[in-house]
């Protein structure tokens, strides 16, 4: 018999019995004879679509097993090419930092060079996050390999095709002269039209920068060659023996991720698996220092024990309980006497310098042991979070105010050192410290009026991020600094 489907006004339940039969017989049925339900998930299930059926095959290959497995394997190229060149890797921060364990780093801090300045149309240089400690760590090894990786669709993410060309022209031009300002480009990755266009753009980037009076001296003496973007990927033939540069200084850009094609998998195989990892890894809790810390266990487990198993591992010492605490995890703003440091600092502080103000923007206040020769931190609990950014204007006031001796050495901490305690610090440098990093005692003082914009403000952020490396502050924060300060004029 064939089944009668009725149309969705009739409801989603579809009931079949067989001819001729008897509703009110009390007999059993012939057993030959069948009646069911057909509800729209069974249906789909006997007669699957096109898109489900894809769907449910690109949600069973990008597994949480699926996504790991590919990064190591991706990893495992990584270390051939740095290998090859013999030079030290710095992840690009997010999806690089998945690709490359913490000890093969060749700097504690990741790079941070964002795609989205590299769009079309939204070209960038940003001042917030200089890369000097790329640029250190350049002359310190003769090189660097930046690694990064992309999903389906292209070869190399826009922030290794744009973004560092860019960093790298507007580097040589600061540190070479003009001449040396030249873009380099992947001509498969950028168009002509849109090369020039870019380079257009560069003396204005330049200008921006150099505004922000940082002392390239340092870089001066240990780059002798002008930097040169070399674009490595798992399709590109390696060197049997580490190269020697004789006119420029290398920088490999490498992505980490063989391009496939069809929904970027091929096989188990997941191009640029540790992208977008906001959209995979949260749930479980794993984050790069986590997964190489305790890789080998994690790739001994079965799929459908992973996210027990993720969710009772132990953090790696640099992401757990900090011991044997130095004066290290302060820092020390340029010659001021402002400093940032994590919050984990507090109790163990050192009596040298001895502090005359500590500020906690953390939400957790530490424990502090008095009689130490530092006075007791004032707590404004300010999380790194966009209602943080809120309280964050809201406390900036009572902040400021209650530092009666801003020539003294003031302290500021946050949860990591990196994100609330700069904007905080950033507000005294502006307040207090002239464009020399001396102290006044008020803002403004000895100085044109209406002194305090955009670019006097970036002046001394650029002072935090070259102190610091990893400071990275929400704009929301940054915005908060700028309407406090602009407001004072």
């Amino acid at each position: 018999m064939t089944p009668l489907l009725t149309g969705p006004e009739a409801g989603p339940i579809i009931t079949t019995k067989p001819e001729g039969s008897n509703t009110s017989d009390s007999e059993p049925d012939d057993p030959t004879q069948h009646t069911f339900t057909l509800t729209p998930g069974l249906l789909s299930t006997i007669h699957p679509t096109y898109s489900s059926l894809k769907n449910s095959l690109r949600t069973q290959t990008r597994s949480l097993r699926n996504r790991l497995v590919s990064i190591t394997t991706d990893s495992q190229f990584v270390l051939r090419v740095a290998a090859a060149y013999a030079l030290p890797l710095i992840p690009n921060a997010r999806a690089g930092d998945w690709y490359v364990p913490p000890e093969q780093r060749g700097s504690n801090t990741s790079a941070y060079f964002k795609s989205t300045d590299g769009h079309t149309g939204q070209w960038g240089f940003s001042l917030r996050r200089l890369n000097l400690h790329v640029l250190e760590c350049v002359g310190k090894y003769g090189g660097v390999v930046l690694v990064d990786s992309t999903r389906r669709g292209k070869r190399f993410p826009d922030a290794l095709s744009r973004t560092v060309p860019v960093w790298i022209a507007v580097m040589n031009w600061c540190l070479f002269g003009a001449e040396f300002g030249k873009l380099f480009s992947l001509e498969q990755m950028v168009s002509g039209s849109e090369k020039v266009q870019i380079e257009r753009l560069v003396p204005g980037f330049v200008g921006r920068f150099l505004e922000l009076g940082v002392d390239l001296s340092m870089y001066k003496q240990t780059i002798t060659k002008p930097l040169r973007p070399i674009w490595v990927s798992p399709e590109s033939t390696l060197p049997i023996s580490p190269p020697k540069f004789e006119e420029f200084t290398p920088v490999i850009l490498l992505t980490a991720s063989k391009m496939t094609r069809r929904e970027g998998m091929e096989g188990e195989y997941i191009q640029g698996a540790g992208d977008d990892h906001e959209g995979w890894a949260t749930e479980s809790g794993l984050t790069p220092p986590l997964f190489w810390h305790h890789h080998k266990k994690i790739m001994s487990t079965a799929e459908q024990d992973l996210l027990d198993l993720i969710k009772n591992l132990l953090p790696p010492p640099s992401l757990g309980e900090t011991t044997n605490i130095t004066s290290s995890n302060i820092t020390r703003i340029g010659q001021t006497n402002v400093f940032i440091a994590p919050t984990s600092s507090i109790p163990t502080l050192p009596s040298t310098p001895p502090f005359d103000h500590i500020i906690c923007t953390s939400p957790t206040f530490p424990p502090f042991t008095e009689g130490t020769g530092n006075p007791t931190p004032s707590h404004y609990p300010i999380p790194n979070t966009a209602p943080g950014a809120k309280l964050f204007r809201k406390f900036l006031p009572e902040i400021t105010s209650s530092v009666t001796n801003p020539g003294g050495n003031v302290l500021v901490t946050c949860d990591t050192g990196e994100h609330v305690s700069p904007c905080v610090a950033l507000v005294f440098l502006c307040m207090y410290y002239d464009d020399e990093g001396g102290f006044r005692r008020k803002l403004g003082e000895g100085e044109e009026e209406g002194v305090v914009g955009k670019t006097y403000i970036r002046r001394r952020l650029a002072w935090i991020t070259t102190a610091k490396e990893g400071v990275n502050p929400a704009r929301g924060f940054l915005n908060g600094v700028n309407a406090s300060l602009m407001g004072r004029r």
